[in-house]
């Protein structure tokens, strides 16, 4: 049965305002909803031709018209996934029926098992693609504008980001809450509408995550699970993820696939109060090549953020990120350093004044992380902390290093105690006064620049047995 039905303009009138946008030079070319309505009359087409020859010349026509509109990259990178999954969704559903003239057997080999077998697949997936030089080119031109952010590193200020995030964490609002999970913990909102689980661990930063969207999975295979870094105490986030998921609008969406036209919806919505919020506050910057900040953008501050707070000095900061990304998830030593991870170093953090903040790991002193074996990690059960060891969101980190290594004494210059609070969050308590809190008595010594470290008063007992241990007698 044709898919007719479903079609709200005709072919003819998507590619008219096509190419009459075009002749105008429109940034938009194709809405969403009018792509997917071509892509929808190919498929339709497709169900007509029986012939590799006729497949063919219908594939290579469909590309060309695209590409009077779009660069290569974006047609390889997102058209063509789209026409392709298009016609794998026909496929499955019965409506495009495989035939012996529209077909053919592919031969594959299970990667894990060395397992034979064949599958029946239509030759518009043969030809519904660039070949291999093309795609190799897009590589190509994709790498040399990673290389080229990773060159010209945009300012994030870290206070700014982290209250922002933090105050969304306690709204009622399903894209608020998206965005306050991704900007804190790095996951696709996607993955806790539809399959992510979370639970709790023995470290305060750390929630264990299981059901990460992009890993391929065979049948009856469950995703294998991999530790989490949270930019603020963990059961507060699992706390918003959970009030997340109770929401009207997100309960509807429980265990629907992330390229369900409902979630495509709710996306654009979540990105438009992402520009608000992060863009248009001057927040995040818009990278080179990009047109705005997108939730996706998210991760790679939350990268920055992540780095900065918990890696440890003596690891490269890629090793450490594509763990808690979930790029690498088997045999985590001996595999090759995860190309993905490279596209989500693009920011560098500054504090309220611009200044960059030098160093990583500058919370290590108080909450210092678990080995990132698997093995090693004992999971607690899925309860919230009780409420008096809970910590609050952290507030403001600020660290400059000397411009020369100097020889001086470790030394606290200021604490300054935050209360937490569901409703108020960054509502002061009265600062702890550290001692030593003058410089005169450095006069003779070449200049140093002191660092700031604002913690919480659950926190100030741990950081004075670090000073009692470093610097005895100090008071």
């Amino acid at each position: 049965m044709s898919n007719a039905t479903r079609f709200d303009l005709s072919r003819e009138e998507i590619i008219a305002r096509y190419r009459q946008r075009i002749h105008k030079g429109d940034r938009t070319k194709l809405s969403k909803h009018e792509l997917e309505q071509l892509a929808l009359h190919f498929v339709d087409h497709l169900k007509l031709l029986n012939s590799p020859n006729e497949i063919k010349a219908l594939c290579t026509a469909e590309i060309q018209l695209l590409e009077e509109g779009y660069p290569q990259a974006t047609i390889a990178g997102n058209q063509i996934p789209l026409y392709r999954r298009l016609i794998e969704d026909a496929i499955s559903t019965g409506t495009l029926l495989l035939t012996n003239e529209n077909s053919h057997l592919v031969t594959w080999t299970k990667r894990n098992t060395g397992e034979l077998g064949q599958t029946q697949e239509h030759f518009a997936l043969d030809y519904l693609k660039y070949d291999q030089a093309t795609y190799q080119q897009i590589r190509g031109e994709g790498t040399a504008a990673n290389n080229s952010r990773q060159d010209n590193l945009q300012p994030v200020p870290l206070q700014r980001y982290l209250d922002t995030a933090t105050e969304l964490l306690a709204s009622n609002d399903e894209r608020h809450l998206a965005i306050a999970i991704a900007a804190l913990t790095g996951r696709r909102h996607t993955e806790v509408i539809s399959k992510g689980h979370f639970q709790l661990t023995h470290h305060p930063y750390l929630l264990h995550f299981q059901g990460q969207q992009k890993k391929q999975m065979g049948e009856g295979e469950t995703a294998p699970g991999f530790d989490i870094l949270t930019l603020v105490p963990a059961n507060q986030v699992l706390e918003g993820i959970e009030q997340f998921r109770t929401l009207p609008a997100i309960e509807q969406l429980a265990g629907v696939d992330s390229k369900d036209p409902r979630i495509r919806v709710l996306n654009t919505r979540i990105d438009r109060e992402v520009k608000q919020l992060f863009q248009d506050t001057g927040i995040i910057p818009v990278l080179a090549g990009k047109k705005t900040v997108s939730i996706h953008r998210l991760r790679g501050v939350y990268g920055a953020i992540a780095i900065y707070l918990f890696c440890p000095p003596t690891k490269h900061e890629h090793r450490f990120l594509q763990h808690y990304l979930g790029h690498v998830l088997d045999q985590q030593q001996a595999a090759p350093n995860s190309i993905a991870t490279s596209h989500y170093f693009h920011y560098r953090l500054v504090n309220e004044q611009g200044q960059r903040l030098e160093g990583q790991g500058v919370l290590l002193d108080a909450n210092a992380l678990p080995s990132l074996n698997q093995n090693e990690v004992q999971l607690e059960p899925t309860q919230p902390l009780p409420q008096a060891e809970s910590i609050a969101p952290l507030e403001a980190v600020e660290s400059v290093l000397p411009a020369q290594p100097v020889q001086v004494e470790p030394e606290l210059t200021k604490l300054t105690s935050k209360a937490s609070s569901k409703t108020t969050p960054h509502e002061s308590e009265q600062a702890i006064a550290a001692a030593n809190d003058s410089t005169s008595s450095d006069a003779t010594l070449p200049p140093r620049q002191h660092s700031l470290l604002r913690i919480f008063k659950d926190e100030h007992d741990r950081w004075h047995k670090v000073l009692d241990a470093l610097c005895p007698g100090r008071c």
